[in-house]
């Protein structure tokens, strides 16, 4: 999104050269008016170039998740989850919570739900379809959701308007969910009287949490 509006502005900017010989016409309607008058293209055409503030930045993301199992059924449901992003000077931190809580619930549904099933056959892709395959739904979203965006800056080579890039940064930190799960899973294994480190892959999905929290019905 940063580069788009590079883009936009390096367009504006050109717009604004071709209008300066018509700055003293009067009004900002009698400038365009004059410029128009002339033959002045009033439309251009804005880039960002890949090069341009090619040695990035550092985004510093954390996230606080809160998940509670169900030890019987394998069932999880996500509390709460808390972030807090840096986005230096936000373009629109409308747009930028929407991003990272997308990316959130992106990153929620890789470490709990989206378990891709593989024939033992030919390998193909077997649950291709949503009624196997699941994907985060309404009901999945965590029940308190926060995003705090604190006040920054961005003074870095190429930097567009002090701005940083969100969405992707979130996705990383998503994977405090899939340890909150876990911690979860630790405690119902400590009450059986099982200790000691055990894996956990992504997805940890309902079968997973339930055979991880050696519970029998």
């Amino acid at each position: 999104s940063e580069a788009v509006v590079q883009a936009v502005i390096n367009a504006c900017d050109k717009i604004a050269d071709a209008l300066e010989p018509y700055k003293g016409k009067g009004t900002w309607k009698d400038v365009v008016a004059a410029a128009v008058s002339a033959g002045v293209d009033m439309s251009a055409t804005g880039e960002h170039s890949r090069t341009q503030g090619n040695f990035g930045y550092h985004v510093y993301v954390g996230c606080c998740a809160v998940a509670e199992i169900d030890v019987l059924t394998g069932e999880t449901e996500v509390l709460s989850v808390d972030v807090v992003h840096d986005s230096g000077k936000s373009l629109n931190p409308a747009v930028d919570i929407g991003q990272i809580e997308g990316c959130i619930v992106q990153a929620l549904g890789f470490c709990l739900t989206e378990e891709q099933v593989k024939s033992k056959v030919d390998g193909r892709l077997v649950n291709c379809g949503t009624w196997d395959y699941k994907i985060p739904s309404g009901l999945d979203i965590p029940v308190r959701f926060s995003v705090t965006l604190p006040k920054g800056d961005n003074t870095s080579s190429g930097n567009v308007l002090s701005s940083k890039a969100c969405g992707e940064p979130a996705y990383c930190v998503g994977g405090a969910i899939l340890f909150a799960v876990k911690d979860a899973i630790y405690a119902a294994r400590k009450d059986r009287g099982v200790t000691g480190w055990f894996q956990l892959d992504c997805p940890a999905s309902v079968g997973a949490v339930q055979k991880a929290c050696r519970s029998s019905v």
